[in-house]
């Protein structure tokens, strides 16, 4: 057995008609072949013609009187999606792309249009890129109208079809959502006419599935894994298991086809296509739909008189959409944090308005007595523990697992610890700062030791000598990249980035020079890097920084808090130099600062000076101070349905 982060259960996503009323539903592997078992997803709407998913988020097509339009969001959770300008074009075809890391999704819409001149064409491509809210041209076009292009399914950054060339011959495509290219995928076999295909994804690799239109119905399955090897997994004669059971409804073998529609758990799901004849002299509906068990190799339930389109493969998160003023969308945050009743460690989450209302933290299922120091990235959480036997580590998902992996358990002091989870692959690390003894060689006692989850252990970073010219302090992971306020040889204030795939380290340049009288917070703020600046003095200064792509810094907030009420903690014993102000977190609207008293004041007194106060930036007033909560490491906490447990090293599950 080994240990890994896996995706969360995928499902079978479609349209479903019933009485010519469009539904969208969901159902496991098992019951696709029932449709007393289809369950109805939040979002529904009587103009839904097509659907696309990608990390959880769904994009549906709508045909309304006005006009052809998009709406994106999440169906389990959500009853209205995010609608999108209408288009008055005849949409063809269209695929979507949603980026789990910076929240931005791409939609890329194929539709029909007046002959080009110049290359003779009729085809047309436009596409919405929800980091500037609106559509725009794809960046090579030209490159693109080479293809009569097809979008089934989209994988890592690549959107997958089986599409026409110029000469009209049938070629896998990839257009990349990102690079906004176009390329041919070679296959393990020609895209011949005769024959029905069907691709999406399978446990995040490619699945082509061919199902010939012939009398035997020969079906194949191929899989291509990173490798770019296309592997068979199914090569089976349809029609010699038992289709000729349609002949009682009045077919014979050459009056029907197969299609495939989708491959879930074990099963493969066909379509049942009768020929125009058929069609012409019965009058009866010819919705039909058989299921093929891959173990067992035997057909299996018929499914007649079942409206079923647009069929995709779905895994659920719990991302939520919403439009901002600027049209651009946004997911949902909440802080999460370690919150300390009699000692006792809770970890909890909360939205913007609840942080400073200890009544609305909510409880994660993971609880741990020993829980000291938490770190999160995509919807992963890994907690740092400190038993009698010494510090450990362990990694899941607080919302929906009540026990995390444990990694092994460390004697040396942990002083600090990053980590990184990938989305994609499902692989994490944790890259942790020891307190060791005296290097003679650098005169360092700073020791660094990372966990790669892909080999499963710890080891040596691969830029050992380079790392530990710092005292490197990390914060928060943006993309690949582990963000903080170190120290360098001179012990002067720099910002970091640790890139956690080629383990370098290197120095980011900052907007103001990081001096000791001020205190700091890095934090993560729509994709972007944010730092956080409080000078510690009676003016008590703040200001806010935003860079997107380690570019420029783009100042948000700049206020001098004590001129805005904070003398209200007089009421409790204490003048403008018994305590500073240092930044917790920003969300919302609202920036939650921690209250630091003095040494001086600690002593002369017995009381608990556990004290936050919020200051709201739109309306720049000061808000309610939070007393006696003792609360300890506070991150953005993003939630998805990725869970963590144990599984037997193996392709396809």
């Amino acid at each position: 057995m080994i240990h890994s982060i896996s995706n969360f259960k995928y499902f079978a996503l479609f349209v479903h008609h019933i009485d010519d009323e469009p539904q969208l539903v969901y159902v496991d592997a098992g019951d696709i072949t029932s449709p007393s078992c289809y369950n109805k997803t939040e979002f529904q709407d009587q103009d839904l013609r097509l659907v696309a998913c990608n990390s959880g988020m769904v994009c549906c097509m709508l045909d309304s009187d006005s006009g052809y339009y998009f709406a994106v969001g999440n169906p389990i959770i959500e009853k209205e999606f995010i609608p999108l300008t209408t288009l008055e074009l005849q949409v063809l075809d269209f695929g979507f792309f949603f980026d789990p890391i910076t929240q931005n999704f791409k939609i890329l819409v194929k539709f029909n249009a007046d002959i080009d001149p110049d290359t003779h064409c009729s085809i047309a491509f436009i596409m919405f890129d929800s980091s500037i809210g609106r559509w725009r041209s794809p960046r090579n076009l030209k490159q693109i109208q080479l293809y009569d292009l097809s979008l089934s399914v989209c994988i890592g950054t690549d959107c997958y079809g089986v599409s026409l060339d110029r000469q009209s011959t049938r070629i896998l495509t990839s257009f990349d959502m990102v690079r906004e290219e176009c390329k041919t995928v070679h296959t393990p076999v020609r895209l011949e006419d005769d024959c029905f295909y069907t691709i999406h994804e399978r446990d995040g690799s490619l699945c082509l599935i061919q199902v010939t239109r012939h009398v035997q119905a020969r079906a194949r399955i191929w899989i291509l894994y990173e490798d770019m090897e296309w592997m068979p997994v199914v090569t089976a004669d349809l029609k010699q298991l038992g289709l000729n059971k349609l002949a009682q409804l009045g077919l014979g073998l050459n009056d029907f086809f197969l299609s495939p529609e989708i491959w879930i758990g074990d099963t493969l799901f066909l379509g049942v296509h009768v020929t125009d004849e058929v069609l012409l002299r019965s009058s009866r509906s010819w919705n039909l739909h058989v299921d093929y068990d891959i173990k067992s190799g035997q057909l299996g339930k018929m499914v007649t008189d079942v409206d079923i389109r647009s069929v995709v493969m779905y895994q659920p998160s719990i991302f939520t959409c919403k439009m901002e003023k600027n049209g651009i969308c946004n997911f949902q945050y909440f802080s999460l944090f370690i919150h300390y009743i009699n000692d006792d460690p809770q970890l909890v989450y909360a939205d913007a308005d609840g942080i400073t209302c200890p009544s609305s933290y909510n409880k994660m299922k993971f609880q741990h007595q020993d829980l000291r120091w938490l770190a999160c990235n995509n919807g992963i959480v890994c907690c740092m523990l400190d038993s009698d036997r010494g510090y450990y580590f362990a990694v899941g998902n607080p919302i929906t697992e009540k026990v995390f992996i444990p990694l092994k358990k460390f004697k040396p002091q942990v002083l600090d610890f990053g980590f990184f989870f990938d989305p994609i692959t499902q692989n994490f690390k944790i890259l942790v700062k020891l307190n060791a003894d005296m290097d003679p060689n650098t005169h360092c006692s700073r020791v660094y030791i990372i966990f790669d989850s892909s080999i499963w252990r710890w080891k040596a970073p691969r830029k050992k000598k380079q790392i530990q010219r710092y005292d490197l302090s990390m914060s928060v992971c943006i993309g690949t990249n582990c963000y903080g306020v170190s120290l360098d040889r001179n012990q002067r204030r720099v910002l970091t980035s640790f890139d956690m795939v080629s383990e370098e380290c290197r120095t980011i340049h900052t907007p103001v020079t990081l001096v000791d009288d001020c205190s700091y917070k890095i934090q993560e703020r729509d994709g972007g890097l944010c730092l956080i600046q409080v000078a510690r003095d009676e003016q008590a200064l703040t200001q806010i920084w935003v860079s997107f792509e380690e570019t420029e810094w783009v100042p948000m907030m700049k206020a001098n808090l004590m001129h805005l009420g904070l003398n209200n903690l007089e009421k409790l014993g204490l003048g403008f130099n018994e305590f500073s102000l240092y930044p917790e977190l920003w969300i919302g609207d609202t920036l939650f600062l921690g209250v630091c008293v003095t040494e001086e004041v600690l002593l002369r007194s017995s009381r608990s000076w556990n004290l936050h106060v919020d200051y709201d930036i739109k309306s720049g007033q000061l808000g309610k101070m939070v007393t006696d909560a003792d609360i300890g490491c506070i991150v953005m906490y993003q939630p998805t349905l990725f869970t963590c447990k144990m599984e037997k090293r193996q392709k396809l599950r």
